[in-house]
C-alpha cells in the first residue's frame, strides 16, 4: 500500500517540503503545485478536480456541483457561478478582501464570524485567481 501525504501552507510548500526532506533525510519523490493542476479538471472525472472555487473558495462537492460556472466555449470552469459566467468575472475589479466579506456570513454561521473571517483571510489568497 502506497500513502500519499498533503502538506498545505500558505504559499510556502515547497520550502516546506524541502525542509522536511533534509530534517527527515528523506527523498522528495513527487512534487505537484496547486498551480501545476490541469484547469479544466482530468478527463473522465465524475468531477471538477479543482474542489473549491478559485475565485471565492466556495466547495465543489456534489451538493454544489451546479454551481461550478461554465467557460465561454460551455466546459467546466475552475470557478463558480457566483464569481464568473462565460468566461469572465462577474466583478472583475473584486480583491480578495471583497470575496473574504463574501463569505463571511455562509462560514460565520456555522463557527462564527470571526473564526470565519480569520479562516477565509488565509485561505481565499492561496486560490488561483489572487496568484
Amino acid at each position: 500500500m502506497m500513502l500519499g501525504y498533503y502538506l498545505m501552507f500558505n504559499r510556502n510548500c515547497a520550502e516546506a517540503l524541502e525542509t522536511y526532506s533534509r530534517i527527515f533525510n528523506v527523498p522528495i519523490e513527487e512534487k505537484q503545485c496547486y498551480g501545476d493542476m490541469p484547469p479544466k479538471g482530468i478527463p473522465g472525472d465524475t468531477l471538477t478536480s479543482v474542489k473549491y472555487c478559485q475565485s471565492c473558495g466556495m466547495p465543489f462537492d456534489e451538493a454544489h456541483k451546479e454551481l461550478i460556472a461554465k467557460e465561454a466555449d460551455g466546459s467546466d470552469s475552475i470557478y463558480c457561478t457566483y464569481c464568473y459566467k462565460d468566461g469572465k468575472f462577474l466583478d472583475p475589479g473584486a480583491t480578495v478582501r471583497d470575496m473574504v466579506e463574501m463569505g463571511v456570513p455562509h462560514l460565520g454561521h456555522k463557527i462564527g464570524e470571526a473564526a470565519a473571517r480569520e479562516q477565509l483571510s488565509k485561505f481565499v489568497p492561496t486560490l488561483a485567481r489572487w496568484n
